[in-house]
């Protein structure tokens, strides 16, 4: 658990403590309140791994060990609410157990749960901002996709053009040449029966002489 100690005293008696440790109460009464300085005053004291808060205020020592992975606002706001607590006169050792449970809940950090909230619409947030980005760079894709597709639909159409052209021009020299086919085989046709109506003149004449 994130806190795992606390202890109000006045320096002598013991006030209130959860869970009860004989061994550190005697650290803190003996060899640790001697030191501090009996002014109002808070400081945060590291052991380990652990935080050590202490809090002295009027005639009372408030001692917090939590761990260094529970936020300090947590341990000090735990120390205020204990510390008005026992100058009401209403602090025991089951009450600061309730206490200490309250806090050691991260359910019931409200900055902290409005953190996590936060957190969770950033990361939606976020996790959209990336869908929209994806959606663009597919987006863009097609575009370009449909961008060649028009230019190659455009050098389609100037090829078939081009095409078109071409087999225009074949096959008006394929017509020129059947014509002049046609004009040589019809101006042959001709030279021949001319010369065979003109070889039956010469005949017939001929055929008149000797008679």
């Amino acid at each position: 658990m994130p806190i795992k100690y606390f202890l109000v005293t006045d320096g002598a008696d013991v006030i209130a403590e959860h869970p009860s440790q004989q061994k550190l109460r005697s650290v803190l009464l003996d060899k640790v309140i001697p030191k501090l300085e009996r002014t109002n005053h808070k400081r945060v004291l590291t052991n380990d791994d652990n935080n050590i808060y202490v809090k002295y205020s009027g005639r009372y020592y408030y001692f917090c060990i939590a761990t260094q992975e529970i936020k300090q606002r947590v341990s000090w706001s735990l120390i205020d609410e204990v510390e008005n607590e026992t100058l009401k006169n209403n602090l025991d050792k089951n009450l600061l157990k309730e206490k200490v449970k309250f806090y050691n809940n991260p359910d019931n950090d409200k900055i902290q749960r409005l953190q996590n909230e936060i957190d969770k619409v950033r990361d939606v947030m976020v996790e959209n901002v990336d869908k929209i980005l994806a959606n663009q760079v597919v987006m863009d894709g097609l575009i370009e996709t449909t961008e060649e597709l028009a230019q190659q639909g455009e050098e389609f159409q100037r090829g078939g053009k081009k095409l078109k052209w071409s087999m225009r021009k074949r096959l008006i020299i394929i017509i020129l040449i059947a014509i002049i086919i046609f004009a040589i085989i019809i101006a042959i046709i001709v030279i021949v029966l001319i010369s065979v109506f003109a070889g039956k003149g010469s005949s017939n004449n001929n055929s008149t002489k000797s008679v």
